[in-house]
């Protein structure tokens, strides 16, 4: 607590006869003293053990039951009243031996009555100041505790803070270990499991072009298919491990959206020519010639997404659009659009289409299978890229995927 100059010091003023605590009263109130009244030792006891606040007391020695030697002898008792400073007031301390055993009892001094006034006060200001200056010591004493447990503290925090930055780094260094490993796996894999299932591909192709019966072909191309379809589900276990890693890397090349179009338009026929599909890629005319980005990874979610509407789709057909969105400064936004007449999306399912294994419903999953990863690479390799993936469904009617994205214009 502060200590304020302007606070009142508290005196406790002990004698049996009223008109001499009226007079103490008097002779103090010009200073800025609070005094406080007990007419018996039995009453004094009680004030000092509720309150050990006081700067010092005046005790008179000549009191019924209990006189003022007894009752110093029971304050003096008490640990946290021992060192109040205590004033004898009396009539009767004529001899050596009385002031002896007023000193013997606790007494830090004595004033006979009748007593100076001036001298009265000069003695209470010396005891007032030394209890202000004590106050001020401890308050200072707590402050310096105070302080001390603040740096301690401080300094455990700091302590904590290296050991958690130290927990960190180590925890850093685990986990870049961890991902250079898997970018190990990833690559060993990526070569130990393709290659094993382009070559079963491969051999079924030769197989199919040698003299085989109807039934032995259909077996062939069941072969073929499954081996297909494994490759496909290798790829998007592969992406989205490098995706999850941080480890996809976009490169930065030339291109044509028109050329990739035709391209993409000769990989996809076919399957969309085995569901009697019409498939049409078309782009608008002021989209530029040349483009600077990562022509493999949009070719990718092309083909997931123009693969996924094929699949989908039993009649009608399916279409691949280009146009320019937008440009800011050396950016030119191309959104692309896949729009197909196939089953559709009922509208409380779409906020779900993008979700990892999430394949609508469970008749979609036994009829056209897959893994339910397509679509979430899809959208993961859109928003590295710095673009935006929305989709337009409606239930039996079909589906509009489209997808933006920014790529450097080149002169």
């Amino acid at each position: 607590m502060e200590i304020k100059k302007n606070n009142p010091v508290k005196i406790l003023i002990v004698d049996d006869r009223p008109e001499n605590l009226f007079a103490l009263e008097v002779i103090l109130s010009d200073e800025n003293y609070l005094c406080v009244r007990a007419s018996s030792g039995e009453e004094a006891l009680q004030f000092l053990l509720n309150e050990q606040d006081f700067a010092i007391i005046l005790m008179d020695v000549q009191m019924p039951k209990m006189d003022g030697f007894e009752t110093v002898e029971l304050i003096r008792q008490n640990e946290k009243l021992k060192n109040i400073p205590i004033i004898f007031l009396t009539a009767s301390m004529d001899s050596s031996v009385q002031i002896f055993k007023g000193y013997l009892a606790g007494a830090v001094d004595y004033l006979i009555k009748p007593f100076s006034p001036a001298i009265l006060k000069a003695k209470v200001a010396v005891f007032a100041d030394l209890y202000r200056k004590n106050q001020e010591l401890l308050l200072k004493k707590k402050e310096m505790e105070k302080l001390i447990q603040d740096i301690t503290t401080q300094r455990q925090i700091e302590i904590e803070l290296i050991e958690e930055k130290s927990n960190a780094e180590r925890a850093t260094q685990k986990a870049e270990e961890s991902d250079n490993l898997k970018g190990a796996f990833l690559a060993n894999m990526s070569h130990e499991i393709r290659t094993p299932v382009k070559g079963i591909i491969g051999f079924s192709d030769l197989l199919f072009k040698s003299k085989l019966g109807y039934q032995e072909k259909e077996y062939v191309k069941k072969i073929k298919s499954a081996g297909e379809n494994l490759l496909i589900i290798i790829d998007d276990i592969l992406d989205m491990s490098k995706i999850e890693a941080c480890m996809m890397i976009f490169e930065k090349n030339h291109f044509s959206v028109k050329e990739s179009f035709k391209s993409l338009n000769i990989i996809l026929m076919q399957k969309a020519k085995e569901k009697n599909l019409e498939l049409v890629f078309t782009c608008d005319n002021d989209i530029p010639d040349v483009l600077l980005g990562d022509r493999r990874r949009l070719s990718q979610i092309i083909i997931n997404h123009t693969g996924n509407a094929i699949k989908f789709t039993e009649k009608g057909k399916v279409e691949v659009h280009a146009k320019v969105q937008d440009l800011k400064d050396e950016n030119i936004f191309i959104e692309f659009s896949i729009k197909d007449t196939g089953i559709g999306i009922s509208q409380n399912k779409i906020e779900h289409i993008f979700d990892r294994f999430w394949q609508g419903e469970s008749n979609a999953i036994r009829e056209y299978g897959g893994t339910g990863l397509g679509l979430s690479i899809a959208k993961q390799l859109v928003k590295l890229q710095g673009g935006t993936l929305s989709i337009e469904s409606e239930l039996k009617k079909g589906s509009v995927f489209s997808f933006c994205i920014p790529y450097k214009k080149t002169t």
